[in-house]
């Protein structure tokens, strides 16, 4: 096992339990969105020209979405947390499914 695996690892197991602390369940959504909007933007080279401002612009929603979700609305919330952080984690997953259906990122 060579250190970058190790590394991918710890960052799971640090999400999960972020995302179960936060709202239990709620927010696992962020364990996808996060390694998604990552890859995105090591991807970004590879796209089109003309289409890599909506390829970057899925990433970056991920990126900012999930920044909004557990930095600014989590503290705002507590009472109703679970239902914000699930709303919000499908309302950034959809956003970003949509900008790279626009960017024509497809499978071949």
């Amino acid at each position: 096992m060579n250190w970058r695996n190790l590394v991918a690892a710890l960052v799971a197991v640090a999400l999960g339990a972020l995302a179960w602390r936060t709202g239990r369940w709620a927010g696992l959504i962020f364990l996808v969105v996060v390694p998604a909007s990552a890859l995105l933007f090591v991807f970004a080279p590879h796209v089109e020209a003309s289409r890599r401002r909506y390829f970057l612009a899925a990433a970056w929603s991920g990126a900012i979405g999930t920044f909004g979700a557990f930095m600014l609305f989590k503290p705002l919330c507590e009472e109703y947390e679970a239902i914000v952080l699930f709303y919000l984690a499908m309302l950034v997953a959809t956003l970003m499914l949509v900008l790279m259906g626009l960017s024509g990122f497809r499978e071949k």
